[in-house]
């Protein structure tokens, strides 16, 4: 990204300390390596395509973001690993959806089979392939399955719709975003994610690969 002089900039505007950003990255992505994760930063942070092909040169596994408008962008720009990580309904969405799959590898996030039939319909007229997680409620009661079972359920008529493929399983514990720093917050935080470690024994057990298994 080119450097500007203060005074030339137009405000308002995202302003990057290069230094500060590239240690913080660079501490961020050793922790995650160190526990055998991955990271795949929010779009909506910066909302700033630059930043988000500066993360991927920098070891980012892809881009997560919001909107099927943002995931369009993010594929212009030559980012080719997105999630949308927000449920969408109906079928302008899902032809939107179809469409967008077929310049890259982008995942929806699905816990309905209305939705999912929806968009494999569309999927297979817009001749492209939609990867999905099935996305498992960890608590912010927002969207997603209610447990582990409720997944494992799910998948067996979405693994059998055509053009849509399984990517893995999602849960977010935003949540708990807002609670004080401290042991409460990191016990609260297992306890949450345990739902989702759960769903994804169940799975194996069930002989089903989980390629992709997604948090906050």
């Amino acid at each position: 990204m080119p450097g500007r002089a203060i005074e030339e900039l137009i405000t308002p505007c995202v302003v990057l300390e290069l230094d500060k950003a590239e240690a913080n990255f660079a501490k961020a992505m050793d922790i995650l390596r160190a526990q055998g994760k991955a990271l795949r930063p929010h779009f909506k942070v910066h909302r700033s395509i630059d930043l988000a092909a500066w993360q991927i040169e920098r070891g980012a596994a892809g881009i997560t973001c919001a909107r099927l408008d943002e995931a369009e962008a993010l594929l212009q720009a030559g980012i080719d690993d997105i999630l949308v990580a927000n449920t969408f309904a109906g079928q302008p969405k899902c032809r939107k959806a179809a469409e967008i799959a077929g310049g890259g590898r982008v995942i929806y996030v699905l816990d309905n089979t209305k939705t999912a039939a929806m968009l494999s319909r569309e999927a297979v007229f817009a001749g492209s392939v939609c990867n999905y997680v099935i996305d498992i409620d960890l608590g912010m009661d927002r969207a997603g399955v209610v447990s582990p079972e409720a997944a494992l359920d799910l998948y067996g008529p979405l693994s059998a719709l055509p053009n849509l493929e399984f990517a893995g399983l999602m849960g977010y514990e935003g949540h708990l975003v807002a609670k004080a720093e401290g042991p409460e917050k990191a016990a609260a935080i297992k306890t949450s994610l345990e739902k989702l470690s759960a769903a994804v024994r169940l799975f194996h057990d069930n002989g089903i690969n989980v390629p992709l298994v997604s948090s906050g």
